[in-house]
Formats: structure tokens, sequence, C-alpha cells
């Protein structure tokens, strides 16, 4: 049998306290994870196209989600047993990925404020005044948002802790995650919506290909409009990613309506790794798996042998 590296046994083993955490027939805890993202979602469209939130001030908002949620898991944190933490790094490398994700940061959004949006001095005003410009940035109803979703979060965690499971998973900290990666990749313009859309028609692909293959396998004269027709569905992903750009560069609605869209695609994505974990684990167990396959192959031999 393979033997599994101390980096796949750990994934395997995060894996499996997710599912552990959030069991597939009790799905309670990720649809209202994924109600409250929506309610946060539609209050910052309808801001952001009153014009009554800013590209600064949507930044802040995440960083201030992330620093709330952070908070709110290492206070979780100090209520569990030792053992029952996951693993975590170790302070050299946590201070290593700080450093390289403040220079990234700081350049993404650099370039975005001063020569996508021009709009360096709202930064500059910001660094003079930072209390006076987030009391006028009309964060209040997001975050109010956020603490209640966060506050639900970490009862049902601390419910789920009391069966005494073998590791303590933090709702509030995976979903301070999410936000983590909108900032890193929310200044980039239309990044991650395109990235979506073409991960998302490739999957949507590859299984449809999967449930034909077998049907097909035979027919040789269906093989040419299929070339034809994926050949015309990337050219349409093609151009509705070059309207996605366009319209992320045309100006501080299109830069805040792709720094929202990345938002809601990670927190979604965050919110899903439960069904992930699940089909993950499912996948790991199936008799056709590549590791049950090489386990069974050499007593195959012996009994051919015999």
């Amino acid at each position: 049998m393979k033997r599994l590296s101390a980096k796949d046994s750990a994934t395997a083993t995060r894996w499996s306290v997710f599912a552990q955490r959030y069991p597939a027939g009790t799905r309670g805890d990720l649809l209202r994870q994924l109600a409250i993202a929506a309610l946060e979602g539609a209050a910052l469209v309808k801001l952001v196209a009153q014009d009554r939130l800013s590209p600064l001030s949507l930044v802040l908002l995440v960083a201030l989600e992330g620093a709330l949620l952070g908070t709110i898991a290492g206070i979780q944190s100090r209520f569990v047993r030792p053992e029952q933490r996951m693993d975590r790094l170790r302070i050299s490398e946590r201070l290593g990925a700080l450093s390289v994700g403040a220079i990234w940061i700081a350049l993404t959004y650099g370039i975005a404020f001063w020569f996508i949006l021009h709009a360096g001095d709202s930064v500059l005003a910001f660094f003079q005044d930072p209390l006076g410009t987030m009391s006028a940035a009309h964060l209040a109803l997001p975050l109010a948002i956020t603490t209640f979703g966060a506050g639900l979060d970490a009862f049902r965690d601390h419910r789920h802790l009391a069966q005494a499971p073998e590791k303590f998973v933090s709702t509030p900290g995976n979903n301070a995650g999410a936000r983590w990666y909108t900032l890193i990749f929310g200044g980039i313009p239309g990044f991650a919506p395109i990235v979506a859309l073409f991960a998302g028609t490739i999957a949507v692909l590859r299984r449809r290909s999967q449930s034909t293959k077998s049907s097909a396998a035979n027919d040789v004269a269906a093989e040419a409009p299929q070339a034809w027709k994926n050949l015309v569905l990337f050219l349409a992903l093609g151009t509705a990613a070059l309207l996605i750009l366009h319209f992320a560069l045309s100006g501080r609605t299109g830069w805040s309506a792709s720094f929202v869209a990345t938002k809601v695609l990670f927190e979604g994505l965050l919110i899903a790794l439960p069904w992930i974990a699940v089909a993950a684990q499912a996948k790991e167990q199936t008799p056709d798996s590549p590791e049950v396959t090489a386990a069974a192959s050499p007593s195959r031999k012996r009994k051919s042998s015999k």
C-alpha cells in the first residue's frame, strides 16, 4: 500500500475533521451560514449601487471582518484543550506569511487606488484620520450581520465541542480565512470572477464528459461536432472574461462590484468546504481509488502465480 506523506496525512486528517464537524445529513449550520453570507452580500450590493460604500470602505470592511472573526476564533481556542486544537503554523512561519501578505496587499491596492481608481487621496485621508474615515463609511450594517452570524457560529461550535470530538473546528476562524483570501485576490480587478467562471465551466464539462463517455465511446462521428461545441464555448468564455475585465476596470463601481463578487465567492467556497470534505472522503474510500487498487494488485499477482 502506498504510504501517505506527512503533508498528505495532515490533509486527510483535516478533511475528516471537517466532515465530523459538519455531517452531510445535518446541513442546518451550512445553510444558515449561506443565508447570512447572502444577506450581507445583498446589503453590500445595495450600498455599492447607492454609491454609499467606496472602494476603500469595502477594503476596510473586509479587513475589520477578518480581524473580528479571527479574534473570536482566538477566544474560542482558549476554552479548548490543547490536544483538541488543530495544528497551527509556527510563529516564524506566521510572520513570514504575514510579511509576504502585507507586501502583496500594499502593492496590489497601491496600484488599484493610485493607477486604476485614481483614489489615492482617500487612502492618504484614511491615514490622517482613520477613525473619522471609518465612522463615515457606512460599515455598521454589514459588520452587524457578520457579528450576529459569528455569534451563532461560535455557539454552535461549542455545542458540538460538548459532544467530545477529537478536534475542534472554529467556524468563525474558517470564515476569517475567506476574508483574508478576499483581501489577497480582491485587489486584482475581475480575477476571482473570471477564474470561477472558467473553473465552474470546466467542472461541468468534465462531469458531462464522464457521464456520456460510456455511451459515446465508439461513436467517432460525434467527436467532430463536440470539438466545435467546445471551441465555441471557450470562445464565449473568453469574451465573457474580457467583458468582466472591462467592467472591473471601468471605474469605482466596476472595481467595487468585482471586489464584492470576490468576497462572495470566497465565502461560499469556505462555507462549502464540509461538502468538499465529505466528497473527498468518499472518493478515498471507493474501491477504484489508486490506493485501494495498489493494495489489491499484489494479492492478485500472488493468486495468479499459485
